[in-house]
């Protein structure tokens, strides 16, 4: 679980919550005590990038075996020591590993009394703190359940973490030795679907996007290019629009690499203009009327555009020694 952690997060530090009996074995008749002695605390993995999972695994028993003799101490002062403070731990490990089975513990009954005290109908509800939990029941082969909270998570994402989960243990039972970076947590058909997503190779266009715009002119010239409202324009009209936009800039001394500027409300001439600066070879820098004076100088100088195509009901917005161009 520590190792699905460290792949989630990008790292090889993680921590999470783990429930033990918190009864101390060097305490005298301690299980025969009554009263609630569980206590949650923290578990922390940690790995090297060269480091086995088997050796991760006898690294984490030798710190679990050395830390029992501090089960007892309350989660709040361990939190209270921690820079994370309560972000110490967000969901909690539980191994279920009672010495008595549910169904023996249902009717309890001393056999030399007649009048002993008997227990029945015992039911058992749990309840925690944390939105998600993962549980560990041993017997003839592991049940592992998922306890999570269905305002938080979804179901589709526990199925995927079940995925994840149970991918990284069949490759850990295959190859012990196996080093913790390469545990594989993808699941075959996940890795289907990301190496589907990730065929994105295609053969290379070597054309511009007025190269390409004229040969679909050319194929359908009477097709719907362009529409705005009621207007419709094919792509024969849009052609000949931009033809005549890349002409009149070709003329002014528009050529290769030159910026010109635009500023034009949404209409069936803005993608004419646009095609036809590409047509001359230029490229185009959009100017918003709505900006300040000072900004649409500066951009104007800066950019040092070649030419400015503007509506004309829109001069007003440039500043006056640009008019004239």
């Amino acid at each position: 679980w520590g190792v699905l952690l460290h792949r989630y997060n990008a790292t090889d530090d993680a921590v999470f919550g783990s429930v033990i009996s918190g009864r101390p074995s060097a305490i005298d008749g301690i299980e025969s005590m009554v009263g609630l002695f569980i206590n949650t605390i923290p578990v922390r993995i940690r790995s090297a990038e060269s480091m086995t999972f088997s050796s991760l695994a006898k690294a984490v028993q030798e710190d679990i075996l050395a830390s029992e003799q501090h089960g007892y101490y309350p989660l709040y002062e361990i939190q209270n020591h921690s820079l994370l403070k309560q972000g110490l731990i967000d969901h909690i490990f539980v191994f279920e590993n009672y010495p008595v089975q549910l169904d023996q513990a249902l009717s309890i009954e001393s056999e030399n009394e007649e009048n002993a005290l008997k227990l029945g109908d015992i039911s058992m509800s749990e309840q925690t703190n944390y939105d998600f939990n993962i549980v560990i029941v041993p017997g003839e082969s592991f049940y592992i359940k998922f306890s999570y909270n269905a305002a938080v998570y979804e179901r589709e994402e526990m199925l995927r973490i079940q995925g994840h989960l149970k991918q990284a243990l069949d490759c850990i039972l295959a190859h012990p030795d196996i080093a913790v970076s390469d545990i594989n947590i993808v699941p075959p058909e996940e890795q289907q679907v990301i190496q589907l997503f990730n065929e994105t190779e295609r053969p290379y266009v070597n054309k511009t996007i007025s190269q390409l715009f004229e040969e679909q002119a050319r194929k359908t010239p009477e097709a719907a290019a362009l529409k705005m409202g009621d207007d419709c324009w094919t792509y024969r009209q849009l052609n000949i629009r931009a033809n005549q936009i890349a002409h009149a800039l070709i003329e002014k001394g528009v050529g290769s690499g030159d910026i010109v500027a635009v500023m034009m409300n949404r209409s069936m001439e803005m993608p004419a203009a646009l095609l036809g600066i590409w047509k001359a070879g230029g490229a185009y820098m959009p100017l918003d009327p709505n900006f300040p004076e000072e900004r649409l100088s500066f951009l104007l100088k800066d950019s040092q555009a070649a030419q400015l195509l503007i509506e004309e009901n829109l001069m007003s917005f440039i500043p006056p020694h640009y008019k004239g161009n």
